[in-house]
């Protein structure tokens, strides 16, 4: 019963997100590249840029968009997108907790620069079923790092392969 109750709560934020954030055709193909292997030589020398977010930062930013502890508004100020984000993100954060993934479970492992102001980070997922990478961008706004506005794609994608 838990589990359908996760599965409710991500689909209803899914709902939210598709209602909130206007996907455009470029964010697609985005989400399409953040899930396959690269392999242009872009992307290889974009893996290679300096960047002054550390694990520390991507972990408590990630934690802080999936701990339903946390507002809407700071879930919001966490997240590069729309004003609606956080509570879309509460959707996210409800579903995976009661699904057994709690915000503590996900800790950066790795982070790297792909850009001015961007990186990526490697985020570790310790979960009752065992533990699996995925990896999140990150932006920087106004001196202040963020996820990107696609991280509730992510991870409603990282959700479905449970």
């Amino acid at each position: 019963m838990k589990f359908r109750s996760a599965i409710a709560a991500l689909a209803l934020a899914s709902v939210a997100l598709v209602g909130v954030a206007a996907c455009s055709d470029s964010k697609k193909d985005d989400n399409a590249s953040s899930t396959s292997t690269t392999s242009s030589a872009p992307a290889s020398a974009s893996s290679e840029v300096a960047t002054d977010l550390t694990t520390d930062q991507a972990t408590k930013l990630i934690r802080t968009v999936l701990d339903p502890k946390t507002s809407a508004s700071d879930k919001s100020a966490a997240i590069d997108g729309p004003a609606g984000l956080g509570e879309a993100a509460q959707g996210v954060a409800t579903g995976f907790n009661a699904a057994g993934y709690t915000a503590d479970l996900f800790t950066a492992t790795k982070v790297s620069g792909t850009g001015t102001d961007a990186a990526q980070a490697t985020i570790n997922v310790k979960g009752p079923h065992g533990t699996a990478d995925m990896t999140v961008k990150y932006v920087k706004k106004d001196g202040n790092w963020k996820l990107s506005a696609d991280v509730l794609s992510i991870l409603q994608q990282a959700a479905g392969g449970h």
